[in-house]
């Protein structure tokens, strides 16, 4: 006998602040319908776990805390251009303080207390200084923002699920004691509520990347957690997708989203991330991109 597999997708996307869900599903005697996910909040009424708490889900975007668009549009032949874009994003980076969001961060965990939680752009930063040739850099400081993070949470109950390391860039910055090289890299990560089902983990880099040039390429990547709910198979995926200014980039990871990484899952799955597509905005418009369409078109209802 063959049995019709239902799938439900839920999507979240950090738009500017704004918090989008889009949701679709079809009949399955054992699996959730589009019947349990009325327009209203469909999380809230997915299948609750056995003491009747809903589902919740949360996803947030860290923010590195500077205008890289600066260093993008330096020129890569001209060392002076670089290290002068590079210590005016440090510069701005310096005067973010991201403990102070880290702490603010876990207080919104605390009390809303998700099941997921999904993160991206988490910064980490390491200072090097010169060193004579066959030698390792200096050493000088290190700025970890999902450190920052966990040690905020201390006393939560949340673990690391996963984090995926995506694009990684060392540029010279003018410090007061002189030249030094900052190497930063860009994370995204999965926090998971301890009460959560022993998780199964799978993450990885889009194979659609851009090379901007010789020392920088822009890696990006994406993390799924499954675990069973009730029951039920829940499948969260999460990611930051490339910006609207490499549109064919972007396309292609969406492809790859939607062909690879979420294919053929039974249950629900639920997407959390920076999606870098205005679904508010049309084509022309500077934050617009075909993705949001995209994933309308796949079967996404937006709730």
């Amino acid at each position: 006998m063959t049995t019709t597999r239902a799938v439900t997708r839920l999507l979240f996307l950090s738009l500017s602040g704004l918090l989008l869900l889009l949701a679709i599903g079809c009949s399955d005697s054992d699996l959730p319908t589009a019947a349990m996910f009325p327009d209203g909040n469909p999380v809230a009424d997915a299948p609750a776990f056995p003491e009747g708490e809903p589902l919740k889900v949360l996803t947030r975007n860290m923010y590195l805390g500077g205008r890289v668009g600066i260093v993008f549009g330096a020129d890569f032949g001209n060392p002076a251009e670089i290290v002068a874009a590079a210590t005016q994003v440090w510069g701005q980076i310096q005067h973010t303080n991201f403990r102070e969001r880290a702490v603010a961060l876990a207080g919104e965990i605390a009390e809303h207390r998700p099941h997921v939680v999904g993160i991206q752009e988490i910064p980490q930063y390491v200072v090097l200084t010169p060193s004579p040739p066959g030698t390792p850099p200096g050493f000088v400081e290190a700025q970890d923002h999902l450190q920052m993070l966990m040690e905020a949470l201390e006393g939560l109950p949340y673990s690391l699920a996963a984090v995926q390391e995506n694009a990684s860039v060392t540029l010279p910055v003018m410090l007061e004691t002189g030249l030094h090289y900052v190497q930063y890299t860009d994370r995204i990560a999965v926090l998971v509520r301890d009460d959560l089902e022993e998780p199964v983990v799978a993450s990885g880099n889009y194979q659609t990347q851009y090379q901007l040039n010789e020392y920088v390429n822009l890696v990006r990547g994406w993390i799924r957690v499954s675990t069973d709910i009730g029951g039920v198979p829940y499948h969260f995926v999460n990611t930051h997708l490339e910006i609207q200014t490499f549109l064919p980039i972007q396309m292609g990871q969406t492809q790859e989203l939607l062909d690879v990484i979420m294919a053929d899952l039974d249950g629900v799955t639920i997407l959390m991330g920076d999606l870098n597509s205005d679904a508010a905005a049309g084509p022309g418009a500077p934050s617009w991109t075909p993705t949001y369409e995209t994933l309308t078109a796949a079967g996404f209802q937006d709730s």
